[in-house]
């Protein structure tokens, strides 16, 4: 194992909801759910525009955890002909899922 050096006084942060360490974090026992919910976390936090989505190459090799993710409704999936997209089951996912299921927004 390599050891880490440390953060950077240059980086950035990402807010992680307060209900991920209230809620969350003692019912996710799956590694690849865990990775599959913060990187979606941090990923859609760094996502430009008013839709912030995710598809399923983004998360790489942990694609059973994004499964496990949406079994548990930390994410949100929408399929249509356009392909499918993954939203954070918050607010704004919640709104993106029902204008693209509403035909109000098309992602591709």
């Amino acid at each position: 194992m390599s050891t880490f050096n440390g953060f950077t006084s240059s980086e950035t942060f990402t807010a992680v909801p307060d209900t991920f360490f209230r809620e969350l974090l003692s019912q996710i026992d799956d590694a690849d759910e865990l990775r599959a919910t913060l990187y979606a976390i941090w990923r859609i936090e760094h996502t430009e525009g008013p839709i912030r989505f995710l598809r399923r190459a983004d998360f790489g090799g942990f694609g059973s955890g994004v499964d496990k993710a949406v079994s548990r409704g930390t994410l949100l999936r929408v399929q249509n002909e356009a392909g499918e997209f993954f939203f954070l089951n918050s607010p704004r996912g919640r709104a993106s899922v029902e204008a693209i299921q509403s035909g109000k927004f098309d992602p591709s």
